[in-house]
């Protein structure tokens, strides 16, 4: 544990501690990561978090029979390397509070992958690739600039439990509640209309709501301009 170190570089030149199975490098200042990170093939637990790394080496594929957590949140990173992607036995991936843009067509590579954290990115488009990860149980998307969500973004994901995304617009609501049949509690927060005494209500006061305001003279446009839905299967 080499946490609040004020670090500037990676401390180790890959020669020794080798067989080292938690690296916590959290609380410095980084910018890079060496190609020497791929000696460290035993790590299980990579903690890189509060540092200014802009990207991963692609050494860090070497880590792939053994890394199972790796956390980056709060750095710079504006891209994912490819060798990030043949890390097969990592679970948990979290990289919240980044300046990433792009979820990779990769990601379903990460077979075993359960816990998906890009909070506070600078995601727009959620790529059709994820609706294959079937083993990801939480995806985390909150406070990113997601313009559209389909149905099909995640109706394959049959280990979902948490759900949380924020978006700018919902495609086709009725068709959200046929193909997340399966999420049996919608909160929504910061959400202007359904008012607030209808959430509390649950999912379907809130459909019955939409199809009311839907087929209401007077109410053309529902107003779901900043909506956060949190979905959780019970």
């Amino acid at each position: 544990h080499l946490t609040h170190w004020n670090l500037q570089g990676f401390p180790l030149d890959g020669n020794f501690l080798t067989s080292l199975t938690v690296m916590d490098l959290s609380h410095n200042q980084i910018r890079t990561l060496p190609p020497v990170i791929g000696f460290y093939a035993h790590v299980v637990n990579l903690n890189l978090n509060y540092n200014m790394l802009e990207t991963l080496p692609e050494q860090i594929r070497s880590m792939h029979a053994s890394i199972t957590e790796l956390h980056v949140c709060n750095n710079q990173l504006l891209k994912l390397p490819n060798g990030l992607f043949h890390l097969t036995s990592l679970i948990r991936l979290k990289l919240a509070e980044n300046k990433l843009k792009v979820i990779p067509d990769d990601v379903p590579k990460l077979t075993m992958l359960r816990h998906l954290d890009l909070d506070f990115n600078r995601v727009q488009v959620i790529p059709e690739a994820l609706a294959s990860m079937s083993r990801l149980q939480d995806l985390f998307l909150e406070d990113n600039p997601i313009k559209l969500v389909t149905p099909s973004s995640f109706t394959n994901c049959r280990s979902m439990r948490h759900l949380k995304v924020q978006v700018e617009w919902m495609d086709d609501m009725i068709a959200w509640r046929k193909d997340l049949s399966t999420f049996k509690q919608i909160q929504g927060h910061g959400v202007k209309c359904p008012p607030t005494e209808v959430l509390m209500c649950g999912s379907d006061a809130i459909w019955k709501y939409l199809i009311v305001c839907a087929n209401s003279k007077v109410t053309k446009v529902l107003e779901l301009s900043r909506v956060t839905f949190w979905m959780i299967e019970m």
